[in-house]
């Protein structure tokens, strides 16, 4: 075996630059590979968690989206096993109106009445929150996003106007602003304390839903139901709510697999060239070969490693300069491509199964392109071989 293993290594670097053409495209399309699957697993999960700062893991609701013993279906849902809370919520859409020095702004916005203790554990506030206070000074106080802030010039302690679908307007001045990371929450969302946001709604003492959090968002449905037969309420999971998104996100993923699955053919192909040629310049060496007792699986062998030898070398330099540019991606921002997708830096998780399936995905290509050449060269005569000039 370690006569093998020399010849190939001797074939390889005889033929330096074809050798470095077949590596360098196995480099490539591993980097490729592995930094998008990484960069697309960050994106997907900075998705998700800025989803769920804001979202609850488990909505429970009634048909006609008026709950009146709230408190008591608040306390049964916390004390299954998994819930971490449950707080009484409304929600309406209203309109904002703001007065400040970019001009009179007026825009529509989900309007979400929390009870004034509650802002910790209804929306996780308290991490969220980037100024002023995660909590409600008074029933005059709305938190607001952190885009719609930029977007009307809002400041903490500017005073919004607030008008309801029961046409009731109230002026609230904003305590805090919230930054989830997730441009639809941050733009539209504003969070006023329940009993004014009942008051503005004229709806008295109701909610339209329960906002559940769990100790683990991906319990929900398993939970939901439990929820469902203890309260006798309609259950919807953050997932039955996003199901569209999530499955967007679960094609384009597929997708963008299958797409740099055809770079990593791309790479095999120019092996596969590289061997070929290689067996043509050798055909003389390998009917002496043949003539000095090798039989045809030792010549498929030899050109087997030499096909194996350059896709190894190509996946760990390709490895090591994956890791090395994701190092960069993660600790430094890049302007130009956070501002496009509204983050602060680009989001990078390199799952161990996403390593893999790049090594074992490229392994695969290499061995299926190296063995064509390799059985070219195992079925060459003795004879015609040696008389090949």
């Amino acid at each position: 075996m370690k006569l093998l293993f020399f010849i190939a290594f001797r074939h390889i670097f005889g033929r330096k630059r074809q050798s470095f053409i077949a590596v360098l495209s196995v480099v490539i399309a591993s980097i490729v590979m592995t930094v998008s699957l990484a960069i697309s697993s960050g994106l997907d999960d900075t998705m998700i968690n800025s989803m769920l700062s804001m979202m609850p893991h488990v909505k429970a609701y009634d048909s006609v989206m008026s709950i009146s013993n709230y408190s008591q279906e608040a306390s049964t849902i916390t004390s299954i096993p998994g819930v971490k809370s449950a707080t009484p919520t409304y929600e309406s859409q209203g309109i904002l109106q703001f007065q400040g020095g970019m001009g009179n702004f007026v825009t529509g916005v989900m309007m979400e009445g929390i009870p004034m203790s509650g802002s910790s554990t209804a929306f996780n506030l308290s991490n969220i929150t980037v100024s002023g206070s995660s909590t409600f000074p008074t029933m005059g106080s709305v938190i607001i996003g952190k885009q719609l802030a930029q977007n009307i010039g809002a400041q903490i302690g500017s005073v919004v106007k607030v008008i309801s679908p029961a046409d009731q307007s109230l002026y609230l001045t904003v305590s805090g602003v919230f930054y989830s990371g997730y441009f639809d929450y941050d733009s539209r969302v504003i969070i006023l304390p329940l009993q004014t946001m009942q008051i503005i709604s004229q709806s008295g003492d109701v909610v339209t839903g329960i906002n559940v959090q769990l100790n683990n968002p991906y319990d929900a449905e398993k939970i939901a139901p439990i929820i469902a037969s203890k309260t006798g309420l309609l259950t919807q999971t953050w997932g039955q709510q996003n199901y569209n998104l999530l499955y967007a996100l679960s094609l384009e993923r597929t997708v963008m697999i299958l797409v740099m699955s055809l770079i990593l053919l791309v790479s095999g192909f120019v092996v596969a060239v590289v061997l070929n040629t290689l067996v043509k310049e050798k055909t003389r060496d390998i009917g002496i070969l043949r003539a000095y007792g090798f039989d045809r699986g030792k010549v498929l062998k030899i050109f087997m490693l030499e096909g194996v030898i350059l896709g190894i070398i190509g996946l760990i330099i390709g490895g090591a300069l994956s890791l090395a540019i994701l190092y960069v991606l993660k600790h430094y921002s890049l302007p130009f491509l956070t501002q496009a997708y509204y983050l602060v830096k680009l989001p990078v998780k390199l799952t161990f199964g996403d390593f893999m399936m790049t090594v074992v995905e490229t392994f695969v290509i290499i061995l299926v392109f190296t063995f064509m050449p390799a059985y070219r060269a195992s079925k060459l005569k003795v004879v015609e071989a040696l008389k090949h000039e």
